[in-house]
């Protein structure tokens, strides 16, 4: 691909069942998208951008980066899938946007998603809260451990939801919005913390060892 440099190349059904955990340990992979005897991964070898071919979808671009990168992030997807663009005949409506396998996608195919590690919300009670607001934000919120109810973890990750009826850069900023007033609220509740609760922050990172 002249968008990116130093890629590599990965026939699924060829892997090893280690092989693709160790994929999907470094969230290239998912252990449960479908696959076919002609699925395959691209992957640049940096890990930061990747293309899956014929999963639930012919083509699955994602672009990983450290931060709140989303300008610089969504401009290497971009980039690649107006290059893709010039060479195949995506399903595309006028009215609809792009057309997917799940219904959940359509429109702009756009997902994003940010991990967050928000131990200071959760010791101050306030994780409900957050949880609460992406939701009523149209967000998914979803634990460390897979589950979307079990919350007893404070690592998170939260994900758009909305495809339809809504422009690429308006779920950037409104992704990008709630995220920055999330970060900020888990810097208050550690000060807080730090503050007003210092043996029982002092406990929690201890209990971490």
């Amino acid at each position: 691909l002249p968008c990116r440099e130093e890629l590599l190349a990965f026939e699924l059904d060829t892997l090893r069942e280690n092989e693709r955990a160790l994929l999907a340990e470094r969230h290239l992979f998912n252990l449960n998208s479908l696959f076919d005897l002609e699925s395959g991964l691209i992957v640049e070898k940096d890990e930061k951008f990747s293309v899956f071919v014929n999963s639930e979808d012919h083509l699955t671009f994602q672009a990983i980066s450290g931060g709140l990168q989303l300008d610089e992030t969504w401009k290497t997807v971009n980039e690649c899938d107006d290059l893709f663009a010039t060479h195949l005949n995506y399903a595309f409506h006028d009215d609809y946007g792009y057309l997917t396998s799940s219904p959940a996608n359509v429109g702009t195919g756009l997902k994003l998603t940010a991990y967050l590690d928000l131990s200071g919300l959760a010791l101050t009670e306030q994780l409900n809260k957050f949880v609460h607001s992406a939701r009523v934000l149209g967000m998914n919120v979803i634990a460390e451990n897979s589950s979307e109810q079990d919350f007893t973890t404070a690592r998170l990750f939260l994900s758009t939801r909305r495809t339809l009826g809504i422009k690429e850069e308006t779920i950037l900023q409104q992704f990008q919005d709630f995220v920055e007033d999330t970060v900020k609220a888990e810097k208050l509740a550690r000060q807080k913390l730090q503050a007003d609760f210092p043996d029982r922050l002092e406990d929690h990172i201890s209990r971490a060892y």
